[in-house]
């Protein structure tokens, strides 16, 4: 069964019995070094802005809509008094 590994070049996750990291293509003349699990991988934080890219936007482009038109209808009430 092959072992999770961190490519020692650039940082991606490859597996023991890989010969070519699938990220920067370098060939594993030994094996990888192991995976530590309390540290970080580089990438982590671009990957997850990433993810909420789309979903985090219309979320914030949702509340600034909404608050602009409950003051519009706010005006709006105060000035018909």
């Amino acid at each position: 069964m092959p072992e999770e590994k961190v490519c020692a070049a650039c940082g991606r996750r490859v597996w023991s019995d890989d010969r070519y990291c699938p990220g920067c293509g370098i060939a594993f003349g030994g094996a990888p070094a192991r995976v530590e699990r309390s540290a970080a991988l580089p990438g982590f934080d671009y990957h997850f802005v990433q993810g909420l890219g789309w979903g985090l936007g219309l979320i914030v482009a949702g509340v600034i809509a909404s608050a602009i038109t409950l003051v519009l209808i706010a005006l709006a009430t105060h000035a018909l008094r």
